[in-house]
C-alpha cells in the first residue's frame, strides 16, 4: 500500500497498453482470530510464504480490538491480497492459454462469517456458536480450493464471454475478488456502526479520553480510504478500459460484475462519508469539552482574583496593626487610631499604584505584539 525510497517491489504506474496480457487485481480478505495466539501463529504462517504479504495490512487489528460487544482477545484482520493473470492469445493453431495466481491462506485463523457467498444459489452453512465457529477453522475452503472450485464449474454464460474474450476467462475469480470487496466493506460499515453507537451512549462525554481513543480507532480507515476507493476505480480501468469488446457489455455475466464493482464503490463512498461525519462529531465533542474546561478555569480564576483582592486590601491593615502594636505602652497614645487609618491608607495606596503599573505595562506588551502580528499577516499576504 505505502513504498520507501528503497522497496524493489514498489508497483510504479505504467502507461494504458490495451495489448497488454496479463494483470493483477488488488483486493482483501478479512480474517477472524479467536485470540493473540492464533494470530501470531497466522503472522508466523504468512512469513513462510513465497510472497510478501502482511497479515494485519492496515494496522487497525489492534485498535478495533476489544470493541463493543466484541469477544475478550478476539480480533479481525484485513490482509491485502492480489489476484494475477497471465494470457497467451492463441496462435498458429495453438489454444489460449492462462494462468491464474492467488495468494496462499493461512493456517490458523478463518474467513470472518464464514467467507463470501459468491457462487449463485450458494449457502453458506448456518454457526449457531461461537464454538462451532472456532472448530469450523480446518473445514473451510482456503482461497485457492475456492478459486478452483469456482473456475471449474463456470457457468454457460460465462463460457461464452470467455470464448469472446480470453481475459474474462477468470470471470468467476474475479466474481469472488468482488465478493470479498463486498464482504471487507460490510465489515468496515459494521465497525463504523459501533464507533457511532459508543459515541451515543449517554456516558461519552465524561471523559475527552473516551473520544480520543474512538478516533484512533477510525484513523487508519480515514488515512487508507482514499487509497481503497482507487483500487476498485483501478480494478474497473483494468477489466473495461478497452473499447474492443463493447458488445459484451449487455452479457448478463459482464452486466453482474459491472453492478457488484459499482456496488462496491457507491458502499465504500458510503463508508467515507460516516468517517468524515464520525471525525465532525468527535471534533464537535471536544470542542464541548474544552468549553467546559474554559469556563470551569475561568471561574477558578475569578475566584483566585476575589482572593487576591481581599488579601490586598487586608495586608496594609495587618502591616498598620502590627507596626503600631510594636510600642511597649501602647495606652498613652490618644491619635493611634487616626494613625491606624493613615497609615493603612498610605500602603494600600502604594500597592494599588503598584499593580495598576504592572497591569499596564502587560496591556501595553499585548498592545504591541497584536499590531507584530497585523503586520507579520499583512506582509506575508
Amino acid at each position: 500500500m505505502f513504498y520507501n525510497t528503497r522497496d524493489p517491489w514498489a508497483q510504479v504506474p505504467k502507461v494504458t497498453d490495451l495489448r497488454k496480457d496479463h494483470f493483477n487485481i488488488p483486493h482483501f480478505r478479512v480474517r477472524y482470530y479467536v485470540d493473540e495466539d492464533a494470530f501470531t501463529a497466522a503472522e508466523i504462517d504468512s512469513g513462510l510464504w513465497n510472497c510478501l504479504r502482511r497479515i494485519d495490512s492496515d494496522r487497525s487489528r489492534k485498535r478495533l480490538q476489544d470493541g463493543l460487544l466484541d469477544r475478550q482477545g478476539a480480533s479481525v484482520s484485513l490482509m491485502r491480497s492480489k489476484l494475477s493473470f497471465w494470457l497467451q492469445p492463441a496462435e498458429m493453431g495453438q489454444p489460449v492459454t492462462a494462468i491464474l495466481l492467488v495468494d496462499p491462506t493461512p493456517l490458523h485463523g478463518q474467513a470472518l462469517w464464514g467467507g463470501p457467498a459468491h457462487e449463485p444459489g450458494e449457502v453458506k452453512q448456518d454457526i449457531a456458536t461461537t464454538a462451532q465457529m472456532e472448530t469450523a477453522t480446518t473445514a473451510r475452503l482456503s482461497l485457492f480450493d475456492r478459486i478452483v472450485r469456482a473456475q471449474c464449474n463456470m457457468s454457460t454464460h460465462d463460457m461464452e464471454v470467455a470464448l469472446k474474450c480470453p481475459k474474462f476467462m477468470a470471470l468467476p475469480s474475479l466474481r469472488h475478488v468482488m465478493a470479498e470487496w463486498l464482504l471487507c466493506i460490510q465489515y468496515m460499515t459494521t465497525q463504523l456502526g459501533k464507533l457511532e453507537w459508543e459515541f451515543e451512549k449517554p456516558h461519552w462525554g465524561e471523559e475527552s479520553s473516551d473520544v480520543d481513543s474512538l478516533l484512533k480507532k477510525g484513523s487508519p480507515w480515514n488515512r487508507n480510504i482514499r487509497h481503497y476507493q482507487e483500487m476498485l476505480r483501478g480494478i474497473a480501468e483494468t477489466l473495461f478500459e478497452d473499447d474492443e469488446h463493447d458488445n459484451l457489455n449487455s452479457h448478463p455475466s459482464i452486466r453482474g460484475l459491472r453492478a457488484d464493482i459499482k456496488k462496491a464503490e457507491r458502499r465504500i463512498e458510503n463508508v467515507r462519508q460516516r468517517l468524515e461525519r464520525l471525525q465532525d462529531t468527535a471534533a464537535s465533542v471536544i470542542s464541548i469539552e474544552d468549553s467546559r474546561r474554559a469556563t470551569r478555569q475561568i471561574q477558578q480564576n475569578q475566584g483566585t482574583a476575589r482572593l487576591t483582592l481581599l488579601a490586598t486590601i487586608f495586608l496594609p491593615l495587618n502591616f498598620a496593626t502590627s507596626f503600631l502594636s510594636m510600642s511597649s505602652d501602647f495606652s498613652v497614645h490618644n491619635d493611634t487610631f487616626r494613625l491606624f487609618f493613615i497609615v493603612s491608607a498610605a500602603v494600600l495606596g502604594v500597592i494599588l499604584a503598584w499593580m495598576a503599573y504592572v497591569n499596564r505595562l502587560r496591556l501595553q506588551r499585548g498592545v504591541r505584539w497584536m499590531k507584530r502580528r497585523r503586520l507579520a499577516v499583512r506582509r506575508g499576504r
